[in-house]
């Protein structure tokens, strides 16, 4: 995968999980995060391994579907979203200005081209793909 030179702001972690991909973007200094999931015991995993990395209050952890979050609460962000494809369709509804980039994961190669085509009407290009394990990642950043 091509090495991206991210833009710095807020994120938006969407199937958070332990929360190490907002950790990481907090402790490269890009910016605070905003990390969802739908599983409790994956927020309280997220909260205990930022906290103990003295990162908690650069991020906020919320539970609940991606359909809860506002568009303005996904524009301008960095998304950060390793979502299974009703997922992804889920945060493409909800997009009115597009993100400033993108991390598409958890999407089956079957599953990746409808996905990115979307992406591609918001303005994103593709700037890297790699696909492993019968999954496939693609990174799309804005103008």
């Amino acid at each position: 995968m091509a090495v991206v030179a991210w833009p710095a702001g807020h994120a938006l972690d969407l199937g958070c999980g332990s929360g190490l991909l907002g950790q990481a973007w907090v402790a490269l200094g890009r910016g605070a995060v905003l990390a969802c999931d739908l599983d409790p015991r994956a927020l309280d995993q997220a909260a205990r391994s930022l906290a103990a990395a003295d990162r908690a209050a650069q991020v906020e952890l919320r539970r609940g579907p991606i359909a809860a979050l506002r568009s303005d609460e996904i524009a301008g962000r960095v998304v950060l979203a390793n979502v299974p494809l009703v997922a992804h369709t889920s945060l493409l509804s909800r997009i009115g200005a597009p993100p400033r980039a993108v991390v598409l994961s958890g999407l089956r190669p079957s599953e990746a081209a409808g996905v990115v085509d979307a992406h591609r009407a918001l303005g994103l290009t593709v700037v890297g793909r790699r696909e492993r394990g019968g999954f496939v990642a693609v990174c799309m950043a804005g103008p």
